[in-house]
């Protein structure tokens, strides 16, 4: 009774471990996801620069003054929210990074744990076996 009270305690454990290793996976996808969607918007912004840029060239010709100044503030706008943008995926990165390393720790541990409970059933079962021999060796010796 003991080691089956023993054993499902150990079981429980290896659970509890396994679900913090799954919800553990579950944040760095959900990080690594956010990752991406922050390296797009940065993609869509240098992308906005350019084409803003290209048209500001193509229109080569008379304008005023106040319409350079605006083009000139609005490029530095948009140069600022780029860097903004760049570290913002710098910090979504280090989340990344930091959750994986949590997520490591998680699996490590799981499968410490698994291989702790495959040894202790190995054992078990050798025992069993040592058990089951001692008895027959106990009904030869008493024929």
């Amino acid at each position: 009774m003991a080691k089956a009270s023993r054993s499902e305690r150990f079981n429980s454990v290896i659970r509890v471990a396994e679900d913090a290793e799954r919800k553990a996976l579950a944040e760095l996808v959900k990080c690594r996801e956010e990752v991406q969607g922050q390296e797009l918007k940065l993609e869509e912004l240098i992308s906005y620069r350019d084409e803003y840029h290209q048209g500001a060239r193509e229109s080569v010709g008379v304008t005023s003054v106040q319409t350079i100044q605006n083009r000139f503030s609005f490029m530095q706008k948009l140069e600022t929210a780029i860097d903004g943008q760049r570290q913002q995926i710098v910090t979504w990165g280090d989340q990344e990074e930091h959750l994986r390393k949590i997520w490591i720790e998680k699996r490590v541990r799981c499968r410490a744990l698994n291989k702790a409970s495959e040894q202790r059933i190995e054992q078990f079962r050798k025992e069993q076996k040592r058990a089951e021999q001692k008895k027959m060796d106990d009904l030869v010796l008493k024929r």
